[in-house]
């Protein structure tokens, strides 16, 4: 039968094949199995993928080595070449290293870890360059920083935040930008700079915070420098605001308006000076918007009056007055605030009267504005002082 065998004539039974060898039915002699097969006892099997028999008449294969492979049939393993591995024996196929892994040789049992700042692709035996600046190693590949980081140098496996004061609004950034004078930024690894607000300002590139402008002065948003506050107006802190009537500022700068004083007055906003009242009228109080006219019979004579004075007995004025009339004339008394004529019964003979004389008995005025008195007429007469005319004497009477 297959696997044995007779060689002479006349023989009694048949042999079993020598270890390593077969033969087919009726034969006179064995034959040994080829290499990358083995013998099975009545027949030569190939070996099996991941195994190999190297020379004729094997009785078994044997297992590829860690770091080589074979298909089935294989007189001799392959060895895994670069880029590739098998870490077990009998393996049928080499792997192909990882990304951010290397086998620089052929025959590799294991795949290298890169190092640090470098990377590979799948199957490679050799990691790339390392990463550029703007870019960091994530051990399996190069990726770009961030926007708000950078890395200025090859190799970076991180990459670096920009510094308070600078920043990157692009990915893959090899440094930071400075922010803009009026600009800053508070907190490192910002995109973008902010700009100074109103009353605030940064005088420097790469400023981390912006200054409040100094007392009395202002400024715009994104300013790089701050400006007084010109004269009729004053600093609110972030703006320059104009002073209301009734208050001045006089010089560059100001933080606050005065009111004007008594005396004075600004009828208009944004005054840089305050009028004084002109003669005639007055203020009395601080921060006054228009001065007051003196009334009838008072009177101010120079100009920045507090209070108007009253006229002198005798003497009067009009309203807004800068100093009395002349004493009321003969026939007309002052009432203090005008001259009036003097009543029917009635006389002033001088300038400067106060008052009204009452014409005495027996005169007698029959017109108002009198400056004397008329004696009645021979055969009339008055019995009481202040008459406006005299009585004629009744029959069987006389005056003389």
């Amino acid at each position: 039968s297959a696997g044995t065998y007779s060689s002479a004539t006349g023989s009694s039974t048949c042999l079993n094949c020598p270890s390593g060898s077969t033969s087919l039915a009726g034969a006179s002699a064995c034959s040994s199995c080829s290499p990358g097969t083995y013998s099975s006892g009545t027949s030569c099997l190939t070996c099996a993928a991941g195994t190999f028999s190297s020379t004729s008449g094997a009785t078994a294969c044997t297992s590829c080595a860690a770091g080589t492979f074979s298909s089935s049939g294989a007189s001799v393993c392959t060895t895994c070449s670069a880029g590739s591995f098998s870490a077990s024996a009998g393996s049928t196929v080499c792997s192909s290293c990882s990304s951010g892994t290397y086998s620089s040789s052929s025959g590799s049992t294991v795949c290298l870890t890169c190092a640090s700042g470098s990377t590979s692709n799948s199957g490679a035996s050799a990691c790339t360059t390392t990463c550029n600046p703007g870019t960091y190693s994530s051990g399996t590949s190069c990726l770009s920083c961030s926007v708000g980081k950078f890395s200025s140098a090859s190799g970076a496996t991180v990459c670096t935040s920009c510094a308070v004061g600078t920043y990157s609004s692009t990915t893959g950034a090899s440094t930071c930008t400075n922010c803009a004078i009026g600009t800053f930024t508070s907190s490192a690894g910002s995109s973008s700079c902010s700009v100074c607000s109103a009353g605030t300002y940064s005088s420097a590139a790469s400023s981390s915070t912006c200054l409040n402008c100094p007392s009395g002065s202002t400024s715009a948003a994104g300013a790089s420098a701050c400006s007084s506050c010109s004269p009729g107006t004053y600093s609110s802190g972030t703006s320059c605001l104009t002073c209301a009537a009734g208050t001045f500022s006089s010089t560059s700068g100001a933080t606050a308006c005065t009111s004007c004083a008594a005396g004075t007055y600004s009828s208009s906003s944004g005054a840089t000076v305050c009028t004084a009242c002109s003669a005639g009228s007055f203020s009395a109080l601080a921060g006054s918007t228009a001065c007051s006219s003196c009334s009838s019979g008072t009177y101010s004579s120079s100009s920045g009056s507090t209070v108007c004075l009253t006229c002198a007995s005798g003497s009067t004025s009009s309203a807004g007055a800068s100093a009395c009339t002349t004493t009321c004339n003969p026939g007309t008394y002052s009432s203090g605030t005008s001259c009036l004529s003097c009543s029917v019964g009635k006389f002033s003979s001088a300038s400067g009267a106060t008052v009204c004389t009452s014409c005495a008995v027996g005169t007698y005025s029959s017109t108002t504005g009198a400056s004397t008195c008329t004696n009645c007429a021979i055969g009339t007469f008055t019995s009481s002082a202040g008459s406006s005319s005299c009585s004629v004497c009744s029959a069987g009477t006389y005056s003389s």
